[in-house]
């Protein structure tokens, strides 16, 4: 059984990493060929899943228990999972991810990695477990108050940030930095008749890393960011000790422009970023 911490980023047998320390998934594993769901409603495929847009979604055909199944094909250790606009919390869906021993056996022995939670709202969801080889990874969906649906799922090996955010400048945690897009309305003669809200979207986000070993950014800060500068939207949990439940699904709103430090060869960078809330 796997510790469960908070709502949103779940943890099971993690490796130690320095209390803070961020985490990012980018590197997701998910393609059109190698996700399937046991149920889809019509026009809502599970291959929207490999789509970072979080305009084309899939859906359940209706309330019930539901397993999406991603074949990963590959020797390379995953050690996260994530899942944005989804619809758990809401419909009181419980999320559990793990994987099957030998799937042709009767019955099937199931080994669980993260969970299962449901959570506590519909935000950005980042699981994380030892990092190890899987040939599939399976995302267990508990029959809810409705259909569940999602539109983006990441699988891959997490990026552990070397250090977290510099802790003498001031940052801006995603989740509360909140814009809200909204329509107001006006009667003729100019009463206040309410506002509807349109979308909401977090923004403005500025977070500076510093001291990162030139082996580190090299080899794994720098083929994040070639990414996200190519249109690679990542989940992002900044404080996942403290505060489990912050995760966001972000992308770059800006290109970073790293400094090395000629004496240290140490490296630091401004990430900028905005992402949704739900």
């Amino acid at each position: 059984m796997g510790l469960v911490i908070s709502q949103n980023l779940v943890l099971s047998q993690p490796v130690y990493v320095p209390d803070g320390t961020p985490l990012i998934l980018w590197d997701s594993i998910v393609t059109t060929t190698n996700i399937t769901a046991d149920s889809e409603a019509v026009g809502y495929p599970a291959t929207n899943l490999a789509n970072a847009a979080t305009n084309q979604e899939w859906r359940a055909a209706a309330a019930g228990d539901v397993e999406i199944t991603i074949t990963t094909g590959s020797a390379d250790d995953q050690s996260g999972v994530g899942i944005a606009r989804h619809n758990f919390g809401t419909e009181q869906i419980a999320v559990e991810v793990g994987y099957y021993v030998d799937p042709s056996a009767s019955p099937p022995v199931w080994v669980s990695l993260a969970g299962p939670q449901i959570p506590a709202n519909d935000e950005p969801l980042l699981f994380w477990f030892t990092a190890q080889p899987l040939a599939a990874i399976v995302v267990r969906l508990t029959e809810g108050t409705a259909a569940a649906r999602a539109a983006v799922l990441y699988a891959g090996d997490l990026l552990v940030m070397e250090r977290s955010v510099d802790a003498d400048k001031e940052f801006t945690v995603p989740r509360f930095a909140r814009k809200t897009e909204a329509v107001n309305a006006r009667s003729e003669r100019g009463d206040y008749l309410g506002r509807i809200v349109t979308s909401q979207y977090t923004d403005g986000i500025e977070h500076a890393y510093s001291h990162l070993r030139g082996a580190f950014y090299r080899d794994s800060v720098d083929p994040f960011i070639r990414a996200a500068q190519q249109d690679v939207p990542f989940f992002y949990a900044l404080q996942p000790d403290d505060y489990p439940y912050e995760v966001a699904y972000a992308w770059l709103t800006d290109d970073p422009m790293p400094k090395t430090n000629p004496a240290t060869d140490r490296t630091s960078v401004v990430l900028k970023m905005g992402g949704i809330l739900e």
